[in-house]
């Protein structure tokens, strides 16, 4: 069905039946610019149909089985802005970190990910980002160096993380910062 519409730009597939087979589809939609797929079965190998979609610029994978592989993927999408894997619990620290390499993102939402103070220090270069959701992560204030290194954020969710008074005093401090989440 999707390849006889080449023309849409924006497709939603949440809780549908869609598998890492049912993904092969996706390749067939060139001009596909942003793409919601939550609560879906979909590993790396279902990902992978992403790679050639050079046109995506805002995924929502949250609550996938997004693992490693599939993290590899969407790293090298080369306009990808916005980007939610929040509740992908298949995913490592060192998988998450890949992202590191996607330099053109503003919006990152991490939230009950395993995340943790190594995988922020591999994303401190990403400095077009401003709106980072670290809630319910394992980072703590080890993550504080990084953390002072994006200096465009505008708003961080640091809720239900192990950060101290101190950490979140110094995180004050990020010169565009407008909205700071620290609840538990």
């Amino acid at each position: 069905v999707l390849a006889a519409m080449p023309t849409i730009e924006q497709l939603q597939l949440d809780y549908t039946n869609i598998d890492d087979d049912g993904m092969a589809l996706l390749a067939e939609v060139p001009r596909l610019k942003r793409l919601r797929i939550r609560g879906l079965d979909v590993t790396g190998r279902g990902i992978s149909a992403l790679a050639g979609l050079h046109n995506l610029s805002r995924l929502n994978l949250r609550d996938t089985s997004l693992d490693d592989a599939g993290l590899a993927v969407i790293a090298a999408l080369p306009k990808l802005d916005w980007l939610d894997i929040s509740e992908c619990r298949l995913a490592t620290p060192a998988g998450i970190a890949q992202l590191g390499g996607a330099t053109t993102l503003t919006y990152l939402d991490l939230w009950e990910t395993k995340t943790d103070d190594t995988t922020v220090a591999a994303l401190a270069g990403l400095t077009a980002l401003k709106l980072l959701n670290l809630k319910a992560t394992r980072i703590t204030d080890e993550s504080l160096p990084s953390l002072l290194k994006l200096t465009s954020i505008v708003e961080l969710n640091l809720a239900g993380t192990l950060l101290t008074d101190e950490a979140f005093l110094a995180l004050g401090g990020l010169p565009a910062l407008r909205k700071l989440n620290v609840a538990n």
